[in-house]
């Protein structure tokens, strides 16, 4: 997979039936949260069991090399 976007392979998750990774975005004013996520539905290639090539993000939101992704989601402050 060279000079590909790829994430972690269990970061691949399903909202829905859509498949996709949930990213790190800063908490909306007033949430109480400094950080929230935000799935963003991808379409994938090939997976070697640990990374997984992302093909194309099927929303605006700008999926960088460097944007934060989860793997496993956060617990939020109200279930604590």
């Amino acid at each position: 997979m060279r000079d590909a976007l790829k994430v972690p392979a269990e970061a691949v998750m399903t909202l829905e039936t859509q498949r996709g990774v949930y990213v790190k975005v800063p908490g909306e004013q007033g949430s109480g949260e400094r950080w929230q996520e935000k799935f963003v539905p991808c379409r994938f290639g090939i997976t070697d069991g640990e990374f997984t090539e992302v093909l194309e993000v099927l929303s605006d939101f700008p999926l960088e090399p460097d944007t934060e992704i989860y793997t496993r989601l956060p617990r939020r402050a109200a279930d604590r």
